[in-house]
This record gives C-alpha cells, sequence and structure tokens, in this order.
C-alpha cells in the first residue's frame, strides 16, 4: 500500500488545517490578530451526594458562557497616504465600544447595538459571536516596540455561519504589505484644561516617554433568569475604572510635570487632559484618543549607578456624564466629534 513520507497509508493520512487559515471580523471590519481565543464554553459539574457510591451519580449543566481574549497590533499605512487600514479602525472602534456609555441605563452603548465577532477558524468552521461586549481592554507601547491592544471579550450566544466560508484575505480586500503602529509613531500631550486656553505641562514630542499604558475596565457580569433560557439574559457593566501608567527619562523637560505634581499633592484635582496623537502619514500627527480627567500619583523613581533615571506615574481617569464640557468625557477624534458619555 503506498505510504506518504511518514510511512503511513495514504488512505488514512488527513491533511490539518494550519492556523494562517483562520480571519476575525468585528462590526464588519476584517482585521488581522495575533490571537483570538473567544469560545462558547458550558461545563459539566458532577453533585456531591452522599449516596454510599464511590462515583458521580448525577450532573449539572452550567450556564452557556462566551467570553475569550483577543490581541493584535494595529496597522497604520497601507498605502502610504495615512489612510490607516482596516486594524486602524478595528482599535478606533473597541476603544469606543469599551469606553461608550448608555445615558438611560448606563450600560455599554454597545449592548444596544449587537456587535457581532466572526471567527473563521477555516473554510468549513466558522462562528458568530453575538452580543459582543468588552469587559477589559488595554493598549500598551513600549519604546523600540509595536502599539499592542488586547482586550477580554464577553458574548451571549454563537450562531454557525455558513455565508463566510469562503472569506479570506483576499475577499476581504485587506492590503499587504501594511505597516504597524510602533513607539515612533505615538505622542503623548498633558495639559492643564482649567482655563480656556490650556497650559501644556508635557509634550513627548521632545522624545522622553520610555512606556506607556491603558486599561479600561468594565467590570461586566453576567444576568441569568428563569425561563428555559441556559444563556445569559444580559450582560451588565459596572463602574467604568480607567488606569494606566507611563514611565519618562528624568530630564528638566519633565520638570513641568513634577512640579504640577508636587504642587497638587495634598489636593488632587482632576485638572490633567491627556491626549494621543498618532502619526497618519503625509497628515502628520493628529490625536487618536483624548483622556480627560487625568490624575497622576507621585513619581516612582530608581536610581542605579548601570542604568539612567526613570520616573514611573500611575494615574486614573475619570470621567462624567456631563456633555456641556469637552474635558469630561473621553474623545475619539475619527470616529466621532461627540464626546463619548
Amino acid at each position: 500500500m503506498a505510504g506518504d513520507s511518514f510511512g503511513i497509508p495514504s488512505s488514512l493520512t488527513y491533511p490539518g488545517y494550519a492556523g494562517f487559515s483562520g480571519i476575525v471580523d468585528y462590526n464588519n471590519t476584517t482585521f488581522r490578530v495575533e490571537n483570538c481565543s473567544v469560545k462558547a464554553q458550558q461545563n459539566i459539574e458532577p453533585v456531591e451526594d452522599v449516596d454510599g457510591a464511590a462515583s458521580h451519580g448525577r450532573f449539572l449543566l452550567a450556564p452557556l458562557t462566551i467570553s475569550g481574549d483577543i490581541n493584535f497590533k494595529f496597522d497604520i499605512f497601507s498605502t502610504g497616504s495615512g489612510d490607516g487600514g482596516n486594524g486602524y479602525q478595528a482599535a478606533l472602534q473597541f476603544l469606543e465600544d469599551a469606553y461608550g456609555r448608555d445615558a438611560e441605563t448606563g450600560n455599554l452603548r454597545a449592548r444596544l447595538i449587537n456587535r457581532i465577532l466572526n471567527v473563521r477558524y477555516h473554510g468549513g468552521f466558522n462562528y458568530e459571536y453575538h452580543g459582543i461586549l468588552i469587559n477589559t481592554l488595554r493598549m500598551s507601547i513600549s519604546a523600540g516596540r509595536a502599539v499592542e491592544i488586547s482586550a477580554n471579550l464577553k458574548g451571549v450566544s454563537r450562531t454557525k455561519n455558513n455565508t463566510a466560508q469562503s472569506k479570506n484575505v483576499e475577499s476581504a480586500g485587506m492590503l499587504a504589505p501594511v505597516r504597524v503602529a510602533t513607539y515612533n509613531d505615538v505622542q503623548m500631550v498633558l495639559e492643564d484644561n482649567q482655563s480656556d486656553s490650556p497650559s501644556q505641562i508635557f509634550d513627548s514630542s521632545s522624545f522622553l516617554v520610555r512606556d506607556f499604558n491603558m486599561s479600561i475596565d468594565n467590570g461586566l457580569q453576567d444576568i441569568h433568569t428563569l425561563g428555559g433560557r441556559l444563556r445569559p439574559y444580559d450582560i451588565v457593566a459596572g463602574k467604568r475604572k480607567v488606569s494606566g501608567s507611563f514611565k519618562l527619562l528624568s530630564n528638566p523637560g519633565t520638570n513641568a510635570l513634577r512640579q504640577y505634581i508636587q504642587d497638587h499633592e495634598k489636593r488632587a484635582v482632576s485638572r490633567l487632559k491627556m491626549t494621543l496623537n498618532l502619526n497618519k502619514g503625509i497628515t502628520g500627527f493628529q490625536p487618536f484618543m483624548i483622556l480627560p480627567g487625568v490624575v497622576p500619583s507621585l513619581e516612582d523613581v530608581t536610581v542605579t549607578p548601570a542604568n539612567v533615571v526613570e520616573l514611573s506615574f500611575n494615574y486614573q481617569a475619570f470621567g462624567a456624564d456631563n456633555h456641556t464640557s469637552p474635558f469630561q468625557n473621553v474623545t475619539f477624534p475619527d470616529v466621532s466629534e461627540e464626546c463619548v458619555s
């Protein structure tokens, strides 16, 4: 009997599916990811009975849950014209969906839209996950590395999608080669927005930032109800927490920031506005995210003989449901001109 190179009969050999046959689509935007572990789970748990038997005799079916993580570097140039590409649009959508709240209920705004995550594992295995909400989202930027976005997602249901079986990179119109955003594409600006003419306290265009990260935590909770439904009836968000840190080289360029924090050591105020600018090519640096109500903590400094002196700052950002002030709510200029409450 003929065999393959491993000595296994050809009639018993099946080709395996490689990971690069997969593709991910969020909100009708297909983009490249490094990892996607979103899946449906339904645990079967034994019941611990006192019944004189050595084995479990009963079990219960746990609720259906849909959760997992997604990680990606977003692209910034596709044609060189600064259009951003699919990954850039996906990054903006993730940020908006992680932060935006509905004014009436206080829940995530994306809950009313039914965000869909489509995961094509390979040509014959494709699922749509419905009611996707972002539990936590983290953006990190380190010197010498690419801009990273990771999110923990939760959903309410899934369906098998047969219509997208043939969807691949070519049919999705995803350009290649494409450059991802890296640390040199980002600038961070801190301003005191107390007055009509904000005074600049720190501008990273002087090449001082070594590391930056931000986390949005929504504290999502599955809500289960009686009535024959095994999946969650709803997913409810808790109080939103926006926090992070940044690390700076210590030199005269950081004096204004250190002095500002020291001056407010005994009376912390939320007057700082943090703006992340992103280099989009021929259009130059444009606002990517504006984070209001930033309260930094005292610096953490370590001095060693072999290393340069660095200052680390932790911060929290406090928003408000007040649309009368442009400094009270996070904005994503490329998504919407309105404040996201």
